[in-house]
C-alpha cells in the first residue's frame, strides 16, 4: 500500500478547501445577480430596465393576460369537436317480463309461396337488461368562423397592450433614472451651499467677535444658513420617494437604496419645429393609443358580423347508436353471435338545418345589438380622429420643448464657462491676498449652481427626447432619418 506524507495530505486539503471557496463565491456571486442586494447593487441604466422587463409586476400581469388569449387562440379550432358521450344502462325488472305468441310466417320447403303462419310459443324475458348508447353531434354556424377571427383579433390586441407597457415602463425607468441623478447633484449642490453658510458664519462670528461687524450682520448669517437646512431635507425626502417607486418599477425591494451610476445628459438632435409634419406624417399611425383605436374599430366590426351570422341556417351532423343485449348479462355470452344477441333500438344518423325567425323581424333583439355596435363603432371612429389631433399637438409640444430647451442648454453652458473662469479669478485673488477664502467657496457654489442648471437642462432634452421616442413609438436612429430625409 502507497504511503501519503502528511505535506502531500496538508496540500491536498488546501486545494480542496480552496477550489470550495471559490465554487461558493460563484455560488454566491450568481445568486447576487438573479436575486440582487438593493443595498449593495449598482446599476447603471441599462441594467435597470432589464430587471424592470424580468421583475415589474405590472408587466408580468399583462404577460399573463396575454399568455390567456394566446392559449385560446391556439385552441379555438376545439369548437370543431363534436359532442359525444357514451353510456352503459344495467337494469333489472321488478316483475317478470312475457313475451306473447306472435303470428309468423313460416317459409316453404322448397320455394313458393310464404302461405302458412305458425304462432310462436309465449317467452319469459330475463330479468336483467343491458344496453349501451353511443351519441355525437356537431353544429356548423357561421358565428364558429367569425368567432375564430374575434379570438385572434383579442390575441392581437393583447399583444399591443403588452408591447405598450413595455414600452411606457422602459421610458419610465429612464426618465426615473436621470430624475435620481439630478436630484444626487441638487442634493450635493445644497449640502455644499450648507457647508459654504457654515464657514461665513464661523467668519461673521470671528469678526463680531472682534467687532469688525455688526449684530445684524452676525444674525443675518445665522439666518442664512437655517434656511438652507429645510431645502436639504425637502430634497433628501424626494429623493427617498423617488427611489422607492424606482425600486418598485425594478422589482427589488422597496428599502433598498441602489447606486446608480451614469450620467445626465443625451446626443443633441437638430430638431425643429418645421419637422414635426415630417415625423406626424411618418409615425403617427404606429402610436399605441392609434393603433388600439383600429384594431377596437376592427374588432366591432367583426362583432356586428357575428351578430349578423345569427340570423343564417344552422347544420347540425347527429350520429347515435344504442346496442342492446338480447339475452341475459349473467347467464348467456355476450359475444358468441354479436348479430344475433345485439340489436339496434333508435340508432340512426341525421343531418338538420335549422333557421331562427326572431332575427329577421325589424325590432329584434338581435337588430337592436347591431345597431347599438354600428353607433359604437361610430363613436371611436371619432375617438380615433380625436386621437390623431391630440397625438399632433403632443408632437409639436414635444418638438418645440426640444427646440427650447436646446436654445437654453447653449446659453448655460456659456453660463458655466463664465463660472468657471470667475472661481479661476476667485483663486488668484485669494493667491494674491486680495480675495478671502468666502469669496472663493463662493464661486465654487456658483459654478456648482452653473453645472447643476446645465444638468437640468440635459435632463429635460434627455427626458423630452424619450417622451418623443414614445409619442411617435419610434427610435432616435429614425427620427434622426426622418428629419434628414432619409
Amino acid at each position: 500500500m502507497r504511503k501519503i506524507s502528511s505535506a502531500r495530505l496538508i496540500a491536498g486539503f488546501t486545494m480542496a478547501t480552496a477550489l470550495f471557496l471559490a465554487a461558493g463565491a460563484a455560488t454566491a456571486q450568481q445568486t447576487a445577480q438573479t436575486e440582487p442586494d438593493g443595498d449593495q447593487l449598482t446599476i447603471d441604466i441599462d441594467t435597470a430596465v432589464g430587471l424592470a422587463l424580468h421583475s415589474n409586476l405590472g408587466l408580468e400581469t399583462e404577460q399573463l393576460k396575454l399568455a390567456l388569449k394566446r392559449n385560446a387562440k391556439n385552441t379555438v379550432w376545439n369548437q370543431f369537436i363534436p359532442v359525444m358521450s357514451v353510456s352503459a344502462n344495467l337494469a333489472r325488472w321488478n316483475a317478470e317480463q312475457t313475451l306473447s305468441p306472435m303470428l309468423v310466417p313460416v317459409p316453404p320447403a322448397v320455394g313458393g309461396v310464404y302461405d302458412t303462419v305458425a304462432l310462436t310459443p309465449s317467452q319469459t324475458l330475463p330479468r336483467w337488461a343491458l344496453s349501451t348508447r353511443v351519441s355525437a353531434s356537431l353544429t356548423l354556424t357561421a358565428q364558429m368562423f367569425y368567432g375564430i377571427k374575434q379570438t385572434v383579433l383579442d390575441y392581437n390586441s393583447g399583444k399591443t397592450s403588452l408591447e405598450k407597457a413595455r414600452v411606457t415602463l422602459e421610458r419610465d425607468v429612464r426618465k426615473q433614472f436621470y430624475n435620481l441623478l439630478l436630484l444626487q447633484r441638487q442634493i450635493a449642490l445644497q449640502r455644499d451651499a450648507i457647508k459654504t453658510a457654515q464657514e461665513r458664519l464661523d467668519q461673521t462670528k470671528v469678526n463680531y467677535d472682534n467687532g469688525l461687524v455688526d449684530e445684524y450682520t452676525y444674525l443675518s448669517a445665522q439666518v442664512s444658513l437655517a434656511n438652507l437646512k429645510p431645502a436639504l431635507e425637502e430634497l433628501s425626502s424626494a429623493y427617498d420617494t423617488a427611489l422607492m417607486a424606482f425600486d418598485q418599477m425594478l422589482g427589488i425591494d422597496l428599502t433598498a437604496r441602489p447606486t446608480l451610476e451614469g450620467t445626465i445628459g443625451a446626443q443633441v438632435i437638430p430638431i425643429s419645429t418645421k419637422d414635426a409634419d415630417k415625423l406626424i406624417v411618418k409615425f403617427v399611425d404606429r402610436r399605441y393609443d392609434i393603433v388600439g383605436l383600429k384594431e377596437a374599430i376592427t374588432s366591432l366590426r367583426n362583432v356586428v358580423m357575428i351578430t349578423k351570422s345569427g340570423m343564417f341556417p344552422t347544420l347540425t351532423f347527429s350520429y347515435s347508436a344504442d346496442p342492446t343485449f338480447m339475452g341475459d348479462p349473467f347467464k348467456d355470452p355476450w359475444f358468441a353471435d354479436i348479430n344475433r344477441d345485439w340489436k339496434q333500438q333508435s340508432g340512426m344518423f341525421s343531418i338538420s338545418i335549422g333557421l331562427r325567425l326572431d332575427p329577421l323581424l325589424p325590432a329584434s333583439q338581435t337588430r337592436v345589438k347591431i345597431g347599438e355596435y354600428e353607433n359604437q363603432i361610430e363613436q371611436t371612429q371619432v375617438s380615433l380622429t380625436q386621437a390623431r389631433q391630440g397625438a399632433e399637438i403632443e408632437i409639436r409640444r414635444i418638438v418645440q420643448t426640444l427646440e427650447k430647451t436646446r436654445n437654453t442648454l447653449d446659453v448655460k453652458k456659456m453660463n458655466s464657462q463664465l463660472a468657471q473662469r470667475a472661481l479661476s479669478l476667485a483663486q488668484e485673488g485669494y493667491r494674491a491676498g486680495t480675495r478671502d477664502l468666502l469669496d472663493v467657496r463662493n464661486a465654487e457654489q456658483d459654478l456648482q449652481k452653473a453645472q447643476v442648471d446645465v444638468l437640468s437642462d440635459e435632463y429635460n432634452y434627455t427626458a423630452g427626447l424619450l417622451d418623443l421616442e414614445y409619442a411617435l413609438n419610434a427610435t432616435l436612429d429614425e427620427i434622426r432619418g426622418t428629419i434628414n430625409g432619409n
